[in-house]
């Protein structure tokens, strides 16, 4: 449904910080490992410091133009996930 994200899972499941989510975890997969991952990549920094940093943690340093194509390494929160859900829709 949306690309994939960082979840902010302390406010959505430990905290429910924000007003009105109703996150649940409702299953749990032992040795789960992602498919597909290839060319998922997140950013981080400033221009020259730039860096890509994929799921397992491996950064690479980047341009800032390229940095400019990726999405943040910052954890989304109930808003952000439901915006993303209904730009679609």
């Amino acid at each position: 449904m949306i690309e994939p994200v960082i979840l902010d899972s302390y406010s959505l499941f430990d905290r429910k910080i924000e007003k009105g989510s109703d996150w649940r975890i409702i299953g749990h997969q032992q040795n789960y490992v992602p498919t597909d991952m290839d060319g998922v990549y997140f950013t981080y920094g400033e221009e020259p410091w730039c860096k890509k940093v994929d799921i397992l943690g491996n950064k690479i340093p980047i341009s800032g133009k390229e940095a400019e194509s990726l999405p943040d390494v910052a954890p989304l929160g109930d808003y952000n996930i439901r915006k993303e859900l209904l730009k679609d829709i």
